[in-house]
C-alpha cells in the first residue's frame, strides 16, 4: 500500500506547473518590423551615375541582405553585429531624385511595387568605423538599396 501511494505522489509530481512561469516570445518592435527581414534582390536599377554595368548589377540578383533586430548583413556593405539606425519617412519623387533615378529606372521602381509611402532607414556600425552604412528604403513589402549606382530591388 504505502509504495503505491509513493508511486501515485511520483506520478501526479509530473502534472505540476512548472516552478517558472513559460516566456513568452518577445513581440516584435513595431518601430522596425517593417525593416527586419531576409530581403532578397529580385531586379535593379541602373543610376545616372552607375559605376557598374548591367551585367555586374544582374550578378547580385538571388543574393540577400539581412536585417536582424541588432545588426545587418549586405553583400555591398558587409556585416555589422551592433548597428544603430536612424529612421526617417521620405517621398519616393525626392529619393528618385536624389539617387538620380529617371525614366525607365525610375518606371522599373514603380512597376516592381515601390513608391509612397516610403521610409529610409540608414543603418551605421558604430564600433567598426571601416564597414559601410546600409541605407534602404522600405515602401510595403518592397526595398531598395543603393551601391556604385546601382539600385537593387527587394522583397521578402
Amino acid at each position: 500500500m504505502r509504495s503505491l501511494l509513493l508511486v501515485a505522489l511520483v506520478g501526479l509530481t509530473g502534472c505540476l506547473p512548472p516552478d517558472t512561469p513559460a516566456k513568452h516570445a518577445a513581440k516584435p518592435d513595431p518601430d522596425i518590423a517593417e525593416l527586419v527581414h531576409t530581403w532578397t534582390v529580385e531586379n535593379h536599377v541602373l543610376a545616372g551615375n552607375s559605376s557598374i554595368t548591367d551585367g555586374d548589377a544582374l550578378a547580385n540578383h538571388g543574393r540577400t541582405v539581412e536585417i536582424t533586430t541588432s545588426g545587418y548583413s549586405s553583400p555591398f556593405t558587409g556585416s555589422c553585429d551592433d548597428a544603430a539606425r536612424a529612421r526617417r519617412e521620405r517621398v519616393f519623387a525626392d529619393v528618385s531624385v536624389e539617387l538620380d533615378l529617371a525614366g525607365e529606372a525610375r518606371d522599373t521602381a514603380i512597376h516592381f511595387g515601390f513608391g509612397d509611402p516610403l521610409v529610409e532607414y540608414r543603418l551605421t556600425c558604430p564600433d567598426h568605423t571601416r564597414t559601410v552604412p546600409l541605407v534602404i528604403f522600405i515602401s510595403g513589402k518592397r526595398a531598395m538599396t543603393c551601391f556604385a549606382g546601382a539600385c537593387y530591388l527587394l522583397a521578402y
